[in-house]
């Protein structure tokens, strides 16, 4: 198990973390926060053993075990004892000079102190009357604790270089030696967390951020189209964020709204935000980063998807991004419970040298003639010819295939890890499956990676494993020696959650953030489904690792083609049968799915078209063979048919029915756009009175003219005209 979060985690846990680093909703809990504040920039310190109590001497009295467990020296002034809960303190001295030394003198704990419930006691130096020892504590010298009748009971030696914001504390507590602590008085102590790690650490930091009427109005005028992100305003506005080792601003930053097709929201909801924080101050950095993302959630009702897919990621070795949970405020004004994302732009850093960094959006990929409009996120333009030349290779393989012709192009191992990783978690709407989502880096090598984005529809449903529209999957999976390279990324899957139990992992982080979910006042689930969609994850990572471990035991296997007949494993619907495998030719009319296609008698000159009654009057043709628009016009003619015109939601209801039960898959109709964009048509050239659009469509993300059924509900789309789907025609 490795990566930055899992340290954290881990060192939290041996520390006997428990809800320490979480800041809450509530300003007093900011208040109290704050009295952890760093003081200035941190430097490296090595811990410090705690120096060895004078011997005993010889009494009656057995003393409890209570030591010094943490101190801070840093001008606030305050030391923690801890040792077995409930013991009483009344008479406990402490002091900072040796016994025996010049001026020594004791403070004396007062009737009535006590270790907590906990075994923790702590107290603060007397200051406006407020009761509390009477000595300063520095960063150099020794703090003595002794028994009410004298004898030592323990002692710590402060270093001169204890890092700024830092306690000195013992981990894990009581029993540990000291080292630097993140501040925790009165509570387990934790390992020392730099302010810039801290924003990321486990737990819930706080932001505020204050838009000027100016700022305010500007956002709220956007338009809410998903579709021009980046043309959206960014405003100037001034944020806060505090982190348990301390506060950063206020600053003044830009802010715009984030959110595409689904997640977009305005101020008046529950809006997602866009942090460029170097945009009024181009020399400003957010503890190192230039840009933070503000996710609302409203697409991840487990408030887990995102943190759950970068923490596999780093798991794995492979490229991800630093993400926690905020509690954030607009104006004063409670938003809610937040996902932050450090985003692509200031994790490539992680990366080796970077000569370009380009976005993709919904269906775009590497194809040669799209390269010069993806969206350069870093790096110089002049680089995307680089990319256009693997684009090259990518469309139009050589004879050796582009697996192997891009051996020095492209980072296989990550590419392929990252796309293996989309699909065992189920990210549907990523690169792999459905080319959305996406970033590719190239270093200063020319060398290609993949990295994922858009991750908060994961951990859901399985998808297949060895399919996608991706291209790079494409590619690969017509490679024997590539494709056996992807299942062995798919192995290092189950491998890593065999040893790092992510769905124990983020039911920790669910514990965290439920008190600010009860507390959301922007909350657009109910709390019983936030819990529902919790409680489901661990369900999805039993049954995926189990269905995935049993299909690579038979791909990586000695025999993974028992028949012979050259489809292997899941390929194969009928292992046993050598005559039955995908690319064999289905015998018209034997009811049997030679080509195991999952339809029986689908060959090409197979009868492909069923007839059912149309709602109304006349016949529909069914037609689930995959065809381009204009092949399914064809067809239809030549049945003395047109593609399908649908005026009502009953028809539509019922056409989408009797199709889907033939078989589901998406069929066209007779509408589209072709001759005037946006401007959408019958065949016989009228606009429908009637549409069913599915939301946000008809959307045109990449030339999309021509409509057409989802096989899931009666829906429609629009789609390249040139994709091949099923065709509904009518029959007068």
């Amino acid at each position: 198990m490795h990566g930055r979060w899992l340290m954290w985690v881990v060192a939290a846990w041996a520390a006997g973390c428990d809800s320490a680093g979480t800041a809450t909703p509530t300003d007093a809990a900011a208040d109290a926060a704050l009295d952890g504040a760093a003081d200035g920039a941190p430097a490296d310190a090595a811990p410090v053993d705690a120096v060895v109590p004078d011997a005993a001497v010889p009494d009656a009295t057995v003393w409890p075990a209570v030591v010094l467990n943490e101190v801070d020296c840093r001008g606030r002034d305050w030391i923690e004892l801890a040792g077995p809960p409930g013991t009483p303190l009344a008479g406990w001295r402490l002091s900072d000079v040796a016994e025996g030394g010049d001026n020594i003198r004791y403070f004396s704990l007062p009737a009535g102190s006590a270790l907590d419930a906990a075994g923790f006691f702590a107290l603060r130096r007397e200051e406006g009357g407020d009761p509390g020892f009477d000595f300063g504590v520095a960063c150099d010298e020794t703090l003595y604790l002794r028994t009410p009748d004298g004898r030592p009971a323990d002692t710590v030696t402060l270093p001169g270089d204890l890092p700024a914001g830092a306690s000195f504390g013992r981990l894990p507590d009581v029993a540990g030696p000291f080292a630097p602590t993140t501040p925790s008085r009165g509570g387990p102590n934790a390992p020392w967390i730099t302010p810039a790690d801290s924003l990321f650490a486990p737990g819930v930091v706080a932001i505020d951020l204050t838009l000027s009427p100016d700022s305010r109005a500007a956002l709220e005028a956007d338009p809410l189209d998903p579709f021009v992100e980046q043309m959206r305003a960014t405003v100037p506005a001034t944020v806060t964020v505090q982190t348990v080792a301390g506060a950063w601003g206020p600053a003044e930053v830009g802010l715009r709204l984030k959110g595409r097709l689904g997640s977009l929201r305005g101020l008046d909801r529950k809006a997602g935000f866009k942090v460029d924080v170097n945009h009024v101050d181009g020399g400003l950095d957010l503890f190192g980063l230039r840009a933070l993302a503000l996710n609302n959630a409203v697409q991840d009702p487990s408030f887990l998807h995102e943190i759950g897919t970068y923490r596999l990621l780093d798991a794995l070795g492979l490229p991800s991004l630093q993400a926690t949970h905020a509690w954030v405020r607009v104006d004063g004004e409670p938003f809610g419970l937040y996902v932050v994302l450090e985003t692509w732009d200031d994790a490539i850093r992680r990366l080796p040298g970077t000569d370009l960094l380009v976005e993709g959006l919904y269906g775009q990929d590497l194809f040669r003639g799209w390269v010069p409009h993806l969206d350069v996120d870093a790096g110089d333009a002049a680089h995307l010819a680089d990319l256009d030349a693997i684009a090259a290779v990518l469309e139009e393989p050589p004879p050796g295939g582009a697996y192997a012709a891009l051996a020095d192009r492209v980072d296989w191992d990550e590419v392929l890890g990252v796309m293996a990783t989309e699909l065992f978690i189920g990210h549907w709407d990523g690169y792999a499956w459905t080319r959305n989502n996406w970033f590719m880096h190239l270093d200063r090598d020319g060398v290609l990676r993949l990295l994922p984005w858009g991750v908060d529809q994961v951990f859901l449903e399985p998808l297949p494993l060895h399919a996608g529209q991706g291209l790079l999957l494409q590619r690969c999976l017509e490679s024997p020696a590539c494709t056996r390279r992807y299942d062995e990324a798919l192995a290092r899957v189950v491998e890593a959650l065999d040893a790092y139990d992510l769905p124990a992992d983020l039911a920790e982080t669910a514990r965290v953030i439920a008190p600010y979910i009860g507390q959301d006042p922007r909350l657009e689930f109910g709390e019983g489904t936030i819990r529902d969609f919790q409680a489901d994850i661990p369900r999805f990572f039993r049954e995926r690792r189990a269905q995935v471990a049993e299909l690579l035991a038979c791909r990586l296997g000695p025999d993974p083609d028992p028949d012979g007949d050259g489809a292997i494993c899941d390929q194969d619907c009928a292992p046993d049968d050598p005559a039955i495998a995908p690319g064999r030719r289905d015998v018209c009319g034997d009811g049997i799915d030679q080509d195991c296609s999952g339809f029986a008698d689908d060959a090409p000159d197979c009868p492909d078209c069923v007839e059912r009654p149309a709602e109304g009057g006349g016949t529909w043709l069914i037609c689930p063979r995959g065809r381009s628009f204009e092949q399914a016009e064809a067809l239809c003619a030549e049945q003395g048919a047109t593609l399908v015109r649908i005026d009502d939601a009953r028809a539509n209801r019922a056409l989408h029915a009797a199709a889907v039960a033939v078989r589901p898959v998406e069929y066209w109709i007779g509408l589209d756009d072709r001759a005037r964009e946006g401007d959408f048509r019958w065949a016989d050239g009228t606009r429908p009175a009637f549409t069913a659009w599915a939301e946000g469509e008809p959307n045109n993300a990449g030339e999309e003219d021509c409509a057409h059924f989802w096989p899931d509900r009666p829906q429609w789309n629009d789609a390249p005209c040139e994709a091949g789907l099923g065709a509904l025609c009518v029959r007068p």
